[in-house]
C-alpha cells in the first residue's frame, strides 16, 4: 500500500526547468502555472503529471509553434488592455478574476483560453506519451441514508434518460442493515469488504480511494482519502470566523485568502488527514473556494467530490449525503456565518429540505465525472436507503444493464466487488 508524498526541492526544481517558458507566457496564463510549481508538494500525483506533461510540451515548441498556440489569448489580452492592469501574476486573486470577468473581451479570452488547453491535451498523446486511462474501470458510489426521506416520483428526475432505476431488494439475513451497507460489504467486524478489497490491490494509492461524508462513518475504513464534514468542524470554524471578518473591498478578501492558505492547519485536522499533504491542502481549498461548503455538509460533499475528480481522478469515490440544518431567519449567506455561534436560536434538522439538496447535488457529481475522459468507462450507482432503489448509469454491454430488475443487494456488491478487481 501506498500513498503519495512530495518534497519542497521538487517544486524548486521545476521552477528552475520551466521558469524561462513561463516568463515567456501571455500574463493571464503567468499566475495559473506559476502557483501550480510553487504549491507543487501539495499536488495530487495526477495534478503533477498534468501540469508536467503540460509543460513539457510547452518547452518543446519552437519560437514560432510557441506564438501560434498562444496568438489568440495575445490578441484577447490586447483588447483588455491587460497590459495597464497591473495583475499579480505570481498567484490567481480575486483582483485578478474581477478585471478579467469585468472585461467586455471575457468571452473572447475565455474561448482563446479553452482553445489552448484543448490544443495542447490534444497534443499530449503524442508529445509527452500521455494517454488517459479510460480503460481503467472507475466506480462513483453515491449514497442517501435512510433518514432522507425521497419522494419516489421524483428522486432520479434529475437522471432521467442516463440509465435505469433498480428496486433494490435485501435477504431476511440482510434485512436489519441498510443498502449501502450491504452494497459496501460491512460485515460483523465492521469492515467494509468491498473497499478492503479493493485497498489491497498491488500498488494501490490512498489517492485512488476518495470517501467523502456529510457525517462520520461509524464503519472501519482502509487508509483512503477520507474527508467527514462533521470531523472537518474545528477547521470549518476557524475558517468563518475569519471569513467574517472580509469587508466589501476585494484586497481586504484577497488578504484573507493569503492569510487562510498560510496557516498551518495540521492541528484542526482530523487524524484521517494526518500525514497526508496533498489531501489537507484540497481541504483547505475547498473551503477557500465557497459553494457552501463550510456551512452545509451536503455542499461540501458535492463540491469535495467535483473537485475530487477534477484533480486527483480518483478510481473510486463514494459520496455520502446526510442531514442539514434549516437556516436561521436573516442568516447572511453571503458572508457563510457561523450559524450556532451568530444566532441563539436552537439547531432545528431539515430532512426534507436536505433530501431536496441531496438529489439534485449528487447528479452534479455525476455531470463532474463526465467531464473526463478517465470517466467514460466508469460505473456510477446512486442509492436510496429510505426507497430501497437505485439508479445505475453503467458502460455500454455492462451487466447491470442487463441485470434482472429487482436486484439484490448482495449481487450488485458481488457485481461491484467483480467490476473494480
Amino acid at each position: 500500500m501506498t500513498s503519495h508524498s512530495t518534497h519542497g526541492k521538487d517544486s524548486i526544481a521545476h521552477s528552475q526547468q520551466y521558469a524561462n517558458m513561463v516568463s515567456r507566457l501571455p500574463i493571464t496564463f503567468q499566475p495559473f502555472i506559476r502557483q501550480e510549481l510553487r504549491d507543487w508538494p501539495k499536488l495530487f500525483s495526477c495534478e503533477r503529471t498534468n501540469v508536467e506533461n503540460m509543460l513539457s510540451y510547452l518547452n518543446s515548441l519552437d519560437g514560432i509553434q510557441f506564438g501560434r498556440t498562444f496568438a489568440r489569448v495575445r490578441a484577447a489580452e490586447s483588447a483588455m488592455g491587460v497590459a495597464s492592469w497591473n495583475l499579480s501574476t505570481d498567484s490567481q486573486t480575486i483582483q485578478n478574476t474581477a478585471k478579467l470577468a469585468r472585461s467586455s473581451h471575457y468571452e473572447e479570452w475565455r474561448g482563446a483560453v479553452d482553445e489552448v488547453f484543448r490544443t495542447i491535451q490534444d497534443k499530449l498523446p503524442v508529445k509527452a506519451g500521455f494517454a488517459p486511462a479510460a480503460n481503467v474501470h472507475r466506480l462513483v458510489l453515491i449514497l442517501f441514508p435512510g433518514h432522507l426521506p425521497m419522494d419516489r416520483a421524483n428522486i432520479w428526475k434529475e437522471w432521467t434518460g442516463t440509465g435505469r432505476e433498480v428496486a433494490l431488494t435485501r435477504s431476511r439475513e440482510e434485512s436489519s442493515s441498510s443498502c449501502s451497507d450491504v452494497i459496501l460489504g460491512a460485515d460483523a467486524n465492521g469492515m467494509l469488504q468491498l473497499l478492503q478489497s479493493y485497498a489491497h490491490k498491488p500498488g494501490y494509492d490512498t489517492e485512488q480511494l476518495w470517501f467523502i461524508d456529510a457525517a462520520s462513518f461509524d464503519r472501519l475504513l482502509p487508509d483512503c482519502s477520507y474527508l467527514s464534514y462533521l470531523d472537518l468542524r474545528a477547521l470549518r470554524e476557524m475558517f468563518l470566523d475569519k471569513q467574517n471578518w472580509v469587508q466589501d473591498d476585494l484586497n481586504d478578501a484577497d488578504a484573507m485568502i493569503q492569510s487562510l492558505r498560510s496557516v498551518d492547519i495540521e492541528s484542526l485536522c482530523p487524524l484521517a488527514l494526518k500525514g497526508k499533504l496533498a489531501a489537507r491542502e484540497f481541504v483547505r481549498e475547498v473551503f477557500l473556494s465557497g459553494n457552501g461548503a463550510t456551512v452545509y455538509g451536503n455542499s461540501f460533499v458535492e463540491w469535495s467530490a467535483s473537485e475530487g475528480i477534477r484533480r486527483a481522478r480518483p478510481d473510486v469515490l463514494i459520496a455520502r449525503f446526510g442531514l442539514r440544518n434549516k437556516p436561521k431567519p436573516l442568516m447572511s449567506v453571503a458572508v457563510l456565518e457561523n450559524q450556532q455561534k451568530v444566532y441563539a436560536l436552537p439547531d432545528i434538522e431539515d430532512p426534507t429540505g436536505s433530501a431536496l439538496d441531496s438529489q439534485i447535488l449528487a447528479n452534479y457529481i455525476w455531470r463532474a465525472a463526465n467531464r473526463y475522459d478517465e470517466y467514460s468507462n466508469a460505473l456510477c450507482i446512486c442509492v436510496s436507503d429510505a426507497l430501497s432503489s437505485a439508479y445505475i448509469v453503467a458502460p455500454e454491454g455492462h451487466a447491470l444493464l442487463e441485470e434482472p430488475a429487482p436486484i439484490e443487494v448482495l449481487r450488485l456488491h458481488e457485481l461491484l466487488v467483480d467490476w473494480l478487481a
